[in-house]
């Protein structure tokens, strides 16, 4: 924390995997590109990114709780696999550094523990992912 206003985070976050089934005749949009599957077959795309970033919290210090808000930059790789037995429609690799931003609530429990419960969209080239998230942070 650099001021009772103004804090500094480094964040890293595994969005896990998420699958894409598209059916034959069938069309999705990914990063501003409209493709129809139209290979006989139901494509079938898993989806793995990761973040590592730093960000900036503006923060309201309350007594009860601390409203933030959050913006950052974050590298990010990104990977759709596609089965063996699936048609390859979506198949690639990305990577790249762009913003993300955020908002929440800090609980404080003891003086350098907080719970935490915020709201963050993260930017990956045209595509977005936003995630809610419940944790712990400890201040130093």
């Amino acid at each position: 924390q650099l001021h009772k206003l103004i804090s500094v985070e480094a964040q890293y976050a595994n969005f896990g995997d998420v699958s894409l089934v598209l059916p034959n005749g069938a069309s999705a949009t990914i990063g501003g590109t409209t493709t129809t599957n139209s290979s006989g077959a139901t494509a079938t795309t898993n989806v793995e990114a990761e973040s590592f970033g730093f960000a900036v919290l503006l923060t309201v210090p309350l007594d009860v709780v601390r409203p933030y808000l959050k913006f950052g930059l974050h590298s990010w790789d990104t990977k759709r696999t596609v089965p063996s037995s699936g048609a390859n429609l979506f198949a690639t690799e990305g990577s790249g550094t762009d913003g993300y931003r955020g908002l929440g609530v800090s609980m404080p429990v003891i003086e350098a523990l907080s719970i935490q419960v915020e709201y963050e969209v993260y930017d990956f080239g045209d595509d977005k992912m936003s995630m809610a998230s419940a944790g712990l942070s400890y201040r130093f």
